[in-house]
């Protein structure tokens, strides 16, 4: 028999020599039957060696699927005291019937469930034994016989997405749109993609492995005949759920933290949403929104461009759209909102947060006309903005500005110096609009940067003074720095320019912000970081799920993009929570931080359908309570 880790926890105390000996007591899993055992243990500290040595063992017995122990006359006998019949197991206690439906509340409902899968155990052992009986032959039920083949389930990482998608409502929303056997499907895929990656070849042999509620192996057929469902419609429809739940959260947790005296009929904060999009490349022919783009991995390929909308405070995705590979981000911008508000979205005291790539000037105007907020990064390439940046150089370069926290000085120009716009609507009179900036300036990058570039220059003009060629590398980044003449013995010489450099990397470490509503610098500044967190996880989704390549038809497209988005919202959550909780991520990485749940299994008991979790360690504990999720314990019926 091979013990797992034991987590000792109460246990009880006898008189022993006239001094009291603490015995703790735990479970022990044999890996073979899947049976666990309930054991009793009690040690002393050993003062020479300063580490704890066992001083006495007894097994207690078998646990039961209703947690009561099947006791041995050895521990009866050696522990007098527990003399009750029925003995039962819960958090480290021995515990009477009465003091076990005490201390677990959902015990007679657990009892109620068992005694029915036990009833419908029977009737099925029953038929079949009729059918057998009769002389017919049983038709072989694969299902069925992976059941006995298999001895432990995989349920370390599926749980922590399953349960992800459980405690944010997604599972609800998709059985409510898409019905209970595709809703739970495409949850179930959601799950497998998260898990093993996009290829949905390999969902048959993962279903067979691991263990989830009602997961069983369905071939690709039936998942492509269900991809094929889904069109946009449907995924507006499941969308608009989840942007409503979020938004509605939002606001009655605002309406809680208001006080009885204050007018709580509108909200005092607006909804902050973060808008990105991605290219996912793809190999296929038949795909109509597939066209070359501005890749930047497999630009040889053609690709899907998808945008998502998340909420920032949970990193839920709550609107997803997918459209022609060859269209930027700045020109999609404004269709995009319109199809949302055709699709019934409600945008009002919504901000939506954008990065650099969003900025065009019609999308801006777009927004106040519809009094949609908005916190938008800035291309450094508005002359208005240089000229800006240029202007207050010198309270920019003050470091008695700068926030200790970000390595920023922070810059709010004042209302005076606010952007003049109009805002225009059909049958009513032209409104005049401010539109606030912010100026952010990073000395350290600007003089790594500065420093990266001499040192490149440098490096040139050791190599051409050579009479060597320039790696192509080295002159993209030294384009126009350098200059030609001649010497007084008619040699080439090269020589740096000082001018063109310095206005090279005039506006490095530059960050400048536009929004419609006047705010401190440092609380525009943590808004828009903070869709930098959202971004990251995005790009963490591709790379460490290998979500980069499509491989779809033209009629499943959508459906497996579907899947996607949902996986990734998954796993946005589940780093947001990360994050939320400062959970330390090795190399930065989430998977890394949930490698250490991959081994958590579930052991078959016995021939029986119940599997019990083997037991975690501390660390695996650990990481399941920092990505919010409920450690896997106690017995399961997987196929129910």
């Amino acid at each position: 028999m091979k013990s797992g880790n034991k987590k000792q926890l109460t246990g009880f105390s006898v008189q022993k020599d006239g001094e009291t000996e603490k015995w703790h007591v735990f479970l022990r899993t044999n890996r073979r039957s899947g049976y666990q055992y309930v054991v009793a243990e009690t040690n002393h500290w050993d003062k020479e060696k300063k580490q704890a040595r066992v001083t006495g063992r007894q097994m207690v017995g078998r646990i039961q699927p209703t947690n009561e122990i099947t006791v041995s006359p050895r521990f009866r006998k050696r522990f007098p005291q527990f003399t009750q019949p029925e003995l039962f197991f819960w958090e480290g206690q021995l515990l009477s019937r009465s003091e076990y439906l005490s201390a677990n509340p959902n015990a007679q409902q657990e009892w109620d469930e068992l005694e029915a899968q036990q009833q419908k155990d029977a009737k099925e052992a029953a038929a079949k034994a009729q059918l057998l009986a009769s002389g017919e032959e049983l038709e072989p039920d694969p299902l069925e016989e992976m059941r006995q083949a298999r001895r432990y389930l995989r349920i370390g990482k599926p749980w922590a997405a399953w349960m992800t998608l459980l405690n944010c409502g997604m599972l609800d929303a998709l059985v409510g749109i898409f019905g209970a056997d595709d809703g739970l499907l495409l949850a179930q895929l959601a799950v497998y993609v998260f898990d093993q990656g996009p290829a949905m070849d390999r969902f048959e042999d993962w279903a067979a492995a691991t263990g989830l509620p009602r997961l069983q192996p369905v071939s690709g057929q039936r998942i492509s005949e269900l991809l094929s469902r889904i069109d946009q419609s449907k995924i507006d429809a499941f969308f608009k759920t989840r942007y409503d739940a979020a938004r509605e959260r939002f606001f009655a947790r605002q309406r809680a933290q208001t006080s009885s005296g204050e007018d709580a009929g509108e909200p005092q904060q607006p909804f902050l949403v973060a808008f990105d999009s991605t290219g996912i490349s793809t190999f296929s022919t038949t795909i109509d929104q597939a066209e070359y783009g501005h890749a930047k991995q497999n630009p040889e390929l053609k690709q899907v461009n998808l945008m998502l909308l998340c909420d920032e405070e949970t990193g839920e995705a709550i609107f997803a759209y997918s459209y022609w590979g060859s269209i930027n981000d700045s020109k999609a911008f404004v269709p995009i909102l319109k199809h949302m508000i055709s699709a019934g979205f409600d945008l009002s005291f919504v901000t939506f947060v954008t990065d650099r790539g969003f900025r065009n000037p019609f999308a801006t105007q777009f927004l106040l006309d519809h009094h949609i907020g908005f916190v938008q990064g800035i291309p450094i390439v508005e002359d208005s903005v240089k000229k800006l940046f240029r202007q207050h150089r010198d309270l920019l370069t003050q470091n008695g500005y700068m926030n200790g926290d970000t390595g920023f000085v922070e810059m709010a120009l004042s209302p005076s110096e606010a952007e003049a716009w109009t805002e225009n609507l059909p049958g009513v009179k032209p409104i005049q609009r401010k539109v606030f900036i912010y100026l952010y300036y990073n000395p350290l990058t600007n003089s790594f940067a500065a420093r990266r570039l001499a040192k490149d220059v440098e490096d040139a003009l050791k190599v051409l003074n050579s009479g060597r060629k320039l790696d192509p590398r080295l002159a993209q980044r030294t384009a126009n720095c350098i200059g030609e003449k001649e010497s007084d013995k008619g040699h080439k010489v090269y020589y740096r320019k000082a001018q063109v450099m310095t206005r090279k990397t005039e506006f490095e470490g530059c960050l400048a912000i536009r929004t419609d509503r006047y705010l401190s610098a440092a609380q525009v500044f943590t808004i828009y970081s903070d869709r930098n967190n959202i971004e990251r996880t995005f790009r963490e989704l591709k790379v460490e799920e290998d979500a980069r390549r499509l491989m779809a038809t033209q009629t499943a497209f959508e459906g497996k993009l579907f899947v996607y988005e949902l996986a990734q919202s998954i796993y946005r959550q589940v780093a947001m929570q990360a994050r939320k909780k400062q959970a330390v991520l090795p190399g930065n990485s989430l998977n890394k931080l949930l490698a250490a749940i991959e081994p958590v299994v579930a052991v078959r008991v016995g021939n029986s359908r119940e599997w019990r979790v083997d037991l975690l360690t501390r660390r695996q504990t650990q990481v399941y309570e920092q990505i919010g999720v409920t450690p896997p314990a106690g017995k399961h019926y997987f196929w129910c």
